[in-house]
């Protein structure tokens, strides 16, 4: 997949590592990711010396201020400063985290074999002020998984600025609402004008200017409001 954290092409080695990556592009708590980022010495339980390469490093934003996404699989690294008013990396959080990507039903068939190279792969990333982490499906293949796959094709395309200003205001003075009720303040019972405002509306919310539960399916009866802690520009 094409990467603009990485400014390449991701390479996956199964549908589930795919759908990981997709997700740590999404993520505005992932500064960069890296396929297979290092290869591992340990020693296997028959005593032979092996390597290990783990599927994925991930390396999280650390400077205060961060936008926290509720979707994100990193999101309790982060604390709210109330004097400051902003996200930040807790004192004991790891700056970077290096995962393996499995199907639990293989997790459970191999974790004789596998244990060793994960007990190899958690003290390296220790000595580093890293975390291991295994992802099964159970972590990647979720309703935020869903709703980051429709709203990608969103995150980057050009939205007319003076109507996310105009819409933005509105949700502001609105409080807690629904994309069906916002469209229809804004444009009455016009369908063309809504069809032209839908895509301003993804683009917010794919871009987290616009927040809802994202454990939730997202759809025109969603409950969704203005973020309450904005990030910094």
């Amino acid at each position: 997949m094409a990467s603009r954290k990485t400014n390449r092409m991701v390479a996956s080695e199964s549908t589930l590592e795919r759908d990981l990556f997709l997700q740590l592009e999404f993520d505005p708590l992932v500064e960069s990711f890296e396929e297979q980022p290092l290869r591992l010495s340990y020693q296997m339980t028959s005593g032979k010396a092996s390597t290990y390469t783990p599927d994925v490093a991930c390396f999280l934003v650390s400077k205060a201020g961060a936008q926290i996404w509720n979707g994100s699989l990193f999101k309790d690294f982060y604390e709210f400063s109330p004097p400051l008013r902003i996200y930040r990396l807790k004192s004991n959080s790891p700056l970077a985290v290096v995962g393996e990507v499995k199907f639990r039903h293989e997790l459970f068939k191999k974790w004789q074999e596998l244990k060793p190279k994960f007990k190899a792969a958690r003290r390296r990333a220790r000595e580093n002020h890293a975390r291991f982490r295994i992802f099964t499906e159970v972590e990647i293949r979720t309703t935020v998984l869903t709703n980051v796959k429709f709203l990608r094709a969103f995150r980057h395309r050009q939205a007319n600025l003076d109507k996310q200003t105009e819409m933005l205001a509105v949700l502001s003075q609105s409080g807690e609402t629904t994309p069906n009720a916002l469209l229809e303040q804004l444009a009455g019972n016009d369908p063309p004008k809504i069809a032209g405002l839908i895509p301003v509306l993804w683009h917010l919310v794919a871009n987290f200017k616009i927040d809802f539960d994202w454990r939730t399916n997202l759809n025109m009866r969603s409950i969704i409001r203005v973020p309450e802690h904005q990030p910094e520009s």
